[in-house]
């Protein structure tokens, strides 16, 4: 999660509820500058994240391709072999 007010608040939530549950979480706010960068890192080990993202512009297709099309020249937010990615739907998506 971001080190902000917001996402410490949530991922603290997030982190009662899963302990709650009978989990073993735990919170790690880090700087946005590097948040996006680290969750991604599959070195890591990240399960979970906090994240808050922005649409830059008013369409669908600005969060749909990102997140679920498999087009190697949209940088992708979550890596393509943990993601809902399937080359069908992304063939679906450039119609």
């Amino acid at each position: 999660m971001q080190d902000n007010a917001v996402d410490k608040s949530v991922g603290t939530y997030l982190q009662s509820v899963l302990n709650d549950l009978g989990y073993k979480a735990s919170v790690k706010a880090i700087s946005s500058n590097i948040q996006f960068t680290y969750i991604q890192n599959t070195n890591n080990n990240v399960q979970i994240s906090v994240s808050q993202w922005y649409q830059d512009y008013p369409a669908a297709s600005d969060f749909l391709n990102i997140l679920f099309g498999c087009d190697p020249s949209i940088p992708a937010p979550i890596p393509p072999s943990t993601s809902r990615a399937s080359a069908t739907r992304t063939a679906w998506m450039r119609r």
